[in-house]
């Protein structure tokens, strides 16, 4: 996510067309196991059209997958010390 927003910035900042802004919109979609290809680009674009749709310009994430197995693993950065 925050390489999507470094380089619409980037392409915003940048001197690209001589007189006129070029701004870019970005769906971004997080992609794992339980995904098929395929639903993880739906994901992708559903979000890109929600940052053209409020105001483009826009970095948009798609809502996070539902939790499969691996997702159900304990964190490890919330274990218990013991000892």
């Amino acid at each position: 996510m925050v390489q999507a927003e470094n380089l619409r910035a980037r392409i915003a900042d940048a001197s690209l067309v001589k007189n006129r802004p070029v701004t870019v919109s970005v769906g971004v979609a997080e992609c794992g196991p339980e995904l098929t290809q395929d639903s993880w680009l739906k994901a992708a674009d559903t979000a890109l059209y929600q940052a053209k749709e409020s105001g483009r310009n826009k970095v948009v994430r798609a809502p996070s997958p539902v939790p499969g197995p691996a997702a159900e693993l304990p964190d490890p950065e919330r274990r218990v010390r013991q000892g």
